[in-house]
């Protein structure tokens, strides 16, 4: 069969139905724990959508002015929002609505991307295996299944539409279809901006499948992306002004560049091998320094492939095109601009591991034709490691049931995460469990002895157990720490008040009420203490 980019597909009506509707069987099939999973308590799901006054007041105009205007966690993507607002508005606060969207505009991703590379190559089985290994791979349960990354699957959605423009725009040159690819990669950028490395990944595409560069000359090909770089600067700077206003951005002072370096190539080499052995995966990875032999490790593993992709894309461009769009689409999330306390996260790889999987799709199609000639190999490996990811991912999903199995699965995969010790600590806080949540506050800070929250909610079990002495001793650390934290000076008012020092106690619940004046309950507090005349 023809590979020309614009080759007509000849493959039989059947055919043309079975792949699509196979791919969406099986997507449903994958995530079909997602219907009785329900919203993360104590994780993003809380500020996004539960806990949101906003959000939980569905589609309202109040809601759609703010979601233009607000840097609410770290975050502006208005379209994001909108979606979290038209859940509410159709499904109430019931999960399984909310759980039913996220899934749905996954498998029109997949079938977004199977259609990309069928329209682009004319090969089926190939496009149906890339498709099928993007939808199914474990590594993307944390974009499916959790609800507050909504964010990842929409912003998907309209950058598999942007692609389809730019075929269009390619092969007609009509400016139509240049302005609608323009719109549709915006639409990416407001739901979120991961996508500011988009006009690299067209002239990866342009390479191949495309081959626009053998027949066309480099300049207009970089100059017709050039209209793309004002809506990746706007949002580039948006971003870091919002991620800076919750103090999300880690500074250089904290680490040093040589080390993000190393965490980045090291993150890398991690993707690459949870992508092959998905055996360890977790919501959440604590970042830490990388040794020296796993530094060389890296360099040795990323160099040796691109060594070989180099060496053989003249006569394999899809293995250049599948590193290029692996190690550039990583670049934004990769630490080298930190953002939060994780080395790395599966929820990135949703986008860039179609590299890896076009790399494998291509290459093993190759190699296997080579061994077995008559398909058979091809069709009973490609069944194989479809199964394999539906199991993978199947078990995955379990996981994101509720907070209890989320944060138990990081302890079991992770080392020194203190985030799943934090998340337990304050669902048993939350269900008045307080020496249960002790021990897992007290191994918060073993692992981060500077965690604020650790030291305030350690800080409130041991008040409520009648040890205010200790608690006393906690809030001093966590104001220490941070001593714009208005809740640990209330709790430090409160705490003081007990004790009798009532000087005290009103000088941090005035302090309390001078970070946050719409503070009520600090304003409370300070109201009863003065005219309690005790």
């Amino acid at each position: 069969m023809s590979s020309s980019p614009f080759c007509s597909p000849d493959s039989s009506r059947f055919r043309q139905i079975f792949f699509p509707v196979i791919l969406c069987v099986l997507t449903l099939a994958a995530y079909a724990q997602t219907f009785s999973c329900g919203f993360i308590e104590g994780y993003d799901d809380e500020p996004y959508i539960t806990l949101n006054p906003i959000v939980t007041q569905g589609v309202t105009l109040q809601g759609l002015r703010w979601s233009l205007t607000t840097f609410e966690a770290g975050n502006w993507h208005p379209l994001t929002w909108w979606s979290h607002m038209l859940d509410v508005t159709m499904f109430g606060m019931n999960p399984i609505g909310h759980h039913a969207i996220s899934l749905i505009i996954h498998a029109g991703n997949a079938l977004l991307l199977y259609s990309f590379f069928y329209r682009i190559t004319g090969l089926q089985a190939r496009s149906f295996l890339v498709a099928a290994l993007f939808s199914l791979h474990p590594l993307h349960v944390e974009s499916v299944a959790w609800v507050a990354e909504r964010k990842d699957v929409l912003s998907s959605l309209f950058t598999f539409g942007a692609l389809h423009a730019y075929i269009s725009y390619a092969n007609s040159q009509r400016k139509a279809y240049y302005l609608a690819m323009v719109i549709l990669f915006c639409l990416s950028l407001l739901a979120k901006p991961m996508m500011v490395t988009f006009p690299f990944l067209l002239l990866v595409l342009d390479y191949w499948p495309l081959e626009r560069i053998r027949h066309q000359s480099l300049p207009p090909l970089l100059l017709e992306k050039i209209p793309l770089l004002l809506p990746v600067v706007a949002i580039s700077a948006v971003s870091i002004i919002a991620q800076k206003s919750v103090g999300a951005l880690i500074p250089l002072s904290n680490d040093s560049f040589p080390t993000r370096i190393s965490v980045a190539l090291n993150a890398y080499v991690v993707y690459l091998r949870k992508f092959f052995a998905p055996y360890d995966l977790a919501s959440y990875y604590p970042y830490a320094s990388v040794s020296g032999a796993r530094i060389i490790i890296a360099v040795m593993a990323l160099g040796a492939i691109s060594v070989i992709v180099w060496r053989l894309h003249l006569h394999r461009p899809w293995l250049l095109t599948g590193w290029l769009w692996f190690l550039g689409m990583l670049v934004p999330v990769i630490g080298i601009v930190r953002v939060g306390t994780q080395s790395y996260a599966d929820r990135y790889t949703y986008l860039p591991i179609i590299g890896v999987i076009v790399m494998l799709a291509w290459g093993g199609a190759e190699l296997l034709e080579r061994v077995s000639p008559g398909g058979h190999g091809k069709t009973a490996i490609a069944v194989v490691a479809i199964a394999t990811c539906v199991t993978f991912t199947w078990n995955q999903t379990g996981f994101w049931k509720d907070g209890f199995s989320l944060y138990s699965r990081e302890l079991a995969v992770t080392k020194g995460n203190w985030h799943a010790h934090l998340g337990l600590g304050n669902m048993l806080a939350n269900r008045q469990r307080f020496n249960e949540a002790i021990s897992h506050y007290d191994a918060v800070l073993v692992a981060n002895s500077r965690s604020v929250d650790a030291h305030n909610n350690l800080g409130m079990c041991l008040r409520s157990l009648g040890r205010s002495h200790e608690a006393l001793n906690h809030f001093l650390q966590a104001v220490d720490i941070n001593p714009d934290y208005p809740i640990a000076h209330l709790n430090l008012g409160v705490t003081y008040a007990d004790l009798g020092n009532k000087e005290k106690a009103i000088q941090h619940l005035q302090t309390a009420l001078l970070i946050d004046p719409t503070f009520y309950r600090a304003r409370q507090c300070l109201d009863y203490l003065v005219g309690s005349g005790q």
